[in-house]
């Protein structure tokens, strides 16, 4: 009806380290899987970081104090809070 006892107390699963061990390589094996493929998804599907390039000559940036003085006084300003956090 159920499992027979043993004389030491143990289970039969116990008493066979060979069934044990394999258990254990199939958890370490599925586990390595598991964080191979959760790192390269995350490295896969994450945003590439951000990389700012060289003003051209001709161009004021926005982080000079001309480039803020400009920003102050122009009328064409109304995207800048949604730009302002990449700038």
């Amino acid at each position: 009806m159920g499992r027979p006892p043993s004389s030491l107390g143990h289970t039969i699963d116990a008493m066979n380290p060979m069934k044990r061990v394999l258990k254990l390589v199939a958890l370490g094996i599925s586990a390595t899987a598991l964080l191979i493929t959760t790192g390269v998804s995350w490295y896969a599907f994450s945003a590439p970081p951000a990389e700012s390039l060289p003003l051209a000559s001709d161009l004021i940036a926005i982080s000079s104090t001309e480039g803020r003085q400009l920003l102050a006084t122009s009328p064409y300003k109304t995207d800048y809070g949604q730009l302002e956090p990449i700038l």
